[in-house]
């Protein structure tokens, strides 16, 4: 992944199955230590390399998506900034 952070009200391009759209991070409502699991930081402006979290996205234009147990393909999903991949999640909500 890439060292740069994800920050809110960034543009960068989400990729779902074959969907691809632009969209910012609205709002990161918690950043995560990936190793421990410990919350870090409620309300974050970034998440960085290696660091998880519950962010809520907001595209340019409506995609399909579906909840990750309910339909893999269309549950889970790649973000990137200037062709680096920044990360990967899963759809929650």
């Amino acid at each position: 992944m890439s060292p740069e952070p994800l920050q809110v009200n960034r543009r960068i391009i989400l990729r779902c199955a074959t969907q691809e759209v632009g969209c910012v991070a609205e709002k990161i409502e918690k950043r995560i230590d990936s190793s421990t699991l410990e919350l870090i930081e409620e309300d974050a402006k970034e998440l960085r390399l290696n660091e998880a979290g519950i962010v809520i996205f907001r595209t340019e234009k409506p995609i399909v998506v579906e909840k990750f147990p309910f339909v893999e393909e269309l549950g889970r999903f790649v973000i990137e900034h200037e062709y680096n991949l920044q990360g990967a999640g899963i759809i929650a909500e």
